[in-house]
């Protein structure tokens, strides 16, 4: 699975690197759109690969560490491939990113709304979730916690804007929908 994960991210900096190069901007957002879906589609098989590896082995070991990690890293990796998507071909999603800690007792109660949205509105709601407790051993959580000054959880930002604490369902729905074009669940 490890080297699969590895020959998926190749692809996708590949895939990333032709799109920004392509001088053609109807050709590449017709990739982009497919890549989109596919990278959503690995994500998902990617976050079933981490919560069973978490409930075998009760997060203490290092390798759980490492696919905590690479977990992250497809996060952080499909996120930025999301929003150039959005911002160069106008694709119609909502990105979000999901600070947690598994010591955060309110944190469960916002990825319960996060699920809901994302059963709601599908693919057109990317939800990326983002383990805080491996700013140690990853250093792009760090990168990131600092990015957008993350010091309480859970944190989300929705397209750049953040908000501390859990943000329940009304007002979550009022956040994330000025941000779709079409989007007949607003």
């Amino acid at each position: 699975a490890s080297k699969e994960q590895g020959l998926d991210f190749k692809s996708l900096q590949f895939q990333y690197l032709y799109l920004t190069e392509l001088e053609d901007g109807k050709n590449s957002c017709s990739v982009l759109r497919t890549t989109l879906k596919e990278a959503v589609k690995e994500l998902s098989s990617s976050l079933d690969r981490f919560q069973e590896f978490k409930e075998q082995t009760n997060g203490n070991s290092d390798d759980y560490i490492s696919v905590g990690r690479q977990y992250v890293l497809d996060n952080v990796n499909y996120w930025l491939f999301a929003r150039k998507s959005r911002e160069t071909c106008g694709i119609d999603v909502v990105t979000i990113l999901y600070f947690y800690r598994d010591d955060c007792d309110a944190c469960s109660n916002q990825g319960v709304i996060l699920s809901y949205f994302k059963n709601l509105f599908g693919d057109k709601l990317l939800v990326f979730p983002i383990d805080a407790g491996l700013e140690q051993e990853e250093p792009v959580v760090e990168i990131l916690l600092n990015r957008f000054n993350v010091t309480k959880y859970p944190t989300i930002i929705v397209e750049n804007k953040k908000f501390e604490g859990v943000v329940w369902t009304d007002n979550l729905k009022e956040i994330i929908c000025p941000y779709f074009k079409n989007e007949s669940s607003c």
